[in-house]
């Protein structure tokens, strides 16, 4: 990945013991951040409000209410947004629960507690390396009808810098609100249609979206079953705040991985039919396309029509205003032809300032009615030299029983014809 950065962080501890205190603010100190402490939610309130504290490590048992009662009184303010890291002494599944349930982010026990581990787990939410900062643009929604789980959900990404994040409590709002997630969170057991159930619908439209499931059950054949249904990885709660967004972080790796490779293929793909001046198809491509569409009329028993484009006078064109010009002209009929066919048709540079319009289930008539716009909007057509205009001659053909080379050949000379009777004009050849 690219060079990781740090960012500078407001870290407000709540905690009554002197020895943990000390540790915390020697490794808070060391990393570079800034660090407030206090032992009672009082003081804890006033620092939020003086300080724009980024997140919060409170201990259980604050000298004026319970750490509880706390987190709750914090969740009911204006900076329930604020992410909360619990330290206790007591580590089972009831108190786990107990303190998700509350919307804390994570929860660290007090005698594990080094002032290494400390450090290396801070420095998880302080490190933005290249995945976190384009994960920053990326959209989240998050299925949970827990609002504490949300949340928490919530608080763990917006700690690393992921704003985008929406929040549902239940499958049916998630499914009609027709918006696309770059990541879905979905919790799996739900009131009505069940996560697994959004999990098939969603997978159905986001193909290449991240779909994670989150549930307290731990079957392994429930498990295998959700895998199997679609989803990228399953996540058992309750969940460690640093393992869940390395998770999170190892599937948008491969998610901008495979939308770089996308993006650079399809690049690739248009620079290989593109004409670089005109950005209309390149002669090779319009050729292959009026074979394809004569296949497909013949196919179908369409109508099919193509008319040949020249530009007059191009060569004085050039010789006297300049090969700048000459270019700004090219460049100024090809976003013409393109603001003036259907999008079913194709418009390719045919060659110099030739130009090739394929018109699918188009007749004579109706070619000729196509041709006559474009004619027209031509003659109209302004430029950077003052007084400059151009003209197109022309030539059409209807498809019979002509293969891409006779059709072109046809058109071709209608065009000779237009250019011979006097230019300006489109000669249709029956």
């Amino acid at each position: 990945m690219g060079d990781q950065r740090s960012v500078n962080l407001n870290i407000l501890h709540i905690e009554q013991s002197l020895l943990i205190k000390e540790m915390v603010h020697d490794v808070v100190k060391s990393i570079g951040h800034k660090y407030f402490s206090t032992k009672n939610a009082e003081d804890a309130f006033r620092l939020l409000e003086e300080n724009e504290i980024n997140f919060v490590i409170t201990g259980l048992e604050l000298s004026d209410t319970s750490g509880d009662e706390w987190i709750k009184s914090l969740h009911l303010s204006k900076y329930k947004d604020v992410p909360v890291i619990v330290l206790t002494s007591t580590d089972n599944m009831e108190i786990r629960k107990k303190l998700f349930n509350l919307g804390v982010v994570d929860y660290i026990v007090k005698d594990s507690i080094t002032d290494v581990k400390l450090k290396e787990y801070i420095e998880t939410f302080e490190v933005q390396d290249e995945v976190l900062n384009k994960m920053h643009h990326q959209s989240v929604a998050l299925l949970d009808d827990s609002k504490h789980v949300n949340t928490m959900i919530k608080n763990i990404f917006n700690l690393h810098g992921i704003k985008n994040v929406d929040s549902y409590y239940s499958a049916e709002d998630l499914l009609a609100s027709n918006k696309d997630y770059a990541i879905y969170i979905l919790d799996l057991i739900l009131p009505g249609i069940s996560g697994k159930e959004a999990l098939l619908t969603l997978r159905k439209k986001a193909k290449n979206s991240i779909i994670i499931l989150i549930s307290s059950i731990n079957n392994y054949k429930t498990i295998s079953n959700i895998l199997s249904s679609g989803a990228d990885d399953f996540i058992n709660k309750p969940f460690d705040a640093s393992v869940f967004m390395a998770k999170i972080k190892a599937h948008s790796r491969n998610f901008i991985l495979r939308e770089e490779l996308e993006y650079a293929y399809s690049t690739l793909e248009k620079v290989a039919i593109t004409d670089g001046l005109t950005q209309l198809f390149n002669h090779h491509y319009i050729i292959n396309q009026v074979e394809r569409e004569i296949e497909r009329a013949k196919r179908y028993g369409h109508n099919m029509a193509v008319v040949l484009l020249d530009i007059d006078n191009f060569k004085y064109v050039n010789d006297n205003y300049g090969h700048q010009t000459g270019d700004e002209i090219l460049q100024s009929l090809a976003n013409c032809l393109k603001g003036i066919v259907r999008k079913s048709d194709s418009v390719g540079r045919y060659g110099g300032e030739e130009f090739l319009v394929i018109l699918p289930e188009t007749n004579l008539e109706q070619a000729r009615i196509c041709g006559e716009k474009i004619r027209k909007a031509v003659e109209n057509m302004r430029f950077s030299v003052k007084n400059l205009k151009i003209t197109i001659s022309g030539g059409g053909v209807a498809l019979k029983e002509q293969n891409a080379i006779e059709l072109i050949k046809q058109a071709d000379e209608g065009l000779y014809e237009s250019k011979y009777n006097g230019k300006n004009r489109i000669t249709y050849k029956i």
